[in-house]
């Protein structure tokens, strides 16, 4: 896991706080960076207690007073994607020798890389102003801690690493595969049955997101 911190403050995010000190949320834009930084927060390990969570949760609670099941979803898709993170930098930190990560972990994380690599390429790099995507560009743009946007050459690096590593973890996925003799019949159909499984899994969790 990562050893920097995730969040960065209540103000990159742009938060506004009243008097009080409570968070006000006035459009969509706002509950996507309040939802934003509770995620970083929780990445972080930061305890319940916490005054920057407890404000986020306080915010989001007051804003869906009357909607509770959508509350609900919040939170249960913002802790699934810490955990999808959390393997993520896991997988990361063992590049060299993946040998212990299961197969269907890997093709999660492969499969998320591939989602990651699609926007990076087709909205944020996409200068065609009149692509079905450049609607949604200014939703996946990142900024530094500064408040400083990323450089166009700074994203290229970006996409260009992640195809890296998605491409190590699609050779392992590959290898274990073709390593696998035919004549070993349980283990190969095991295997086989793991990686169907996976994407069969994958698959409904997008149909449902």
């Amino acid at each position: 896991m990562k050893t920097n911190k995730n969040f960065k403050g209540l103000d990159y995010y742009k938060l506004q706080q009243d008097d009080d000190g409570n968070i006000k949320l006035n459009n969509y834009d706002d509950v996507l960076n309040v939802r934003r930084a509770r995620v970083d927060l929780l990445l972080d390990n930061t305890p319940d207690n916490n005054i920057d969570l407890t404000k986020l949760n306080k915010a989001l609670s007051e804003k869906f007073v009357d909607n509770h099941s959508l509350l609900s979803e919040f939170d249960k898709e913002d802790k699934e994607i810490v955990q999808e993170r959390i393997k993520v930098f896991s997988i990361l930190e063992i590049l060299e020798d993946l040998k212990s990560v299961k197969s269907e972990d890997l093709l999660e994380v492969s499969l998320l890389l591939s989602d990651l690599s699609f926007i990076e390429r087709n909205v944020v790099l996409n200068t065609d102003q009149n692509s079905d995507l450049a609607g949604f560009k200014n939703l996946f743009i990142e900024k530094k801690a500064s408040g400083e946007e990323y450089s166009e050459e700074e994203c290229r690096g970006f996409l260009d690493n992640i195809d890296k590593i998605n491409t190590i973890i699609k050779l392992e996925l590959e290898s274990r595969i073709e390593g696998i003799n035919h004549d070993e019949g349980d283990s190969y159909g095991d295997l086989q049955d793991e990686i169907g499984q996976a994407i069969n899994a994958t698959g409904k969790s997008k149909k449902n997101n």
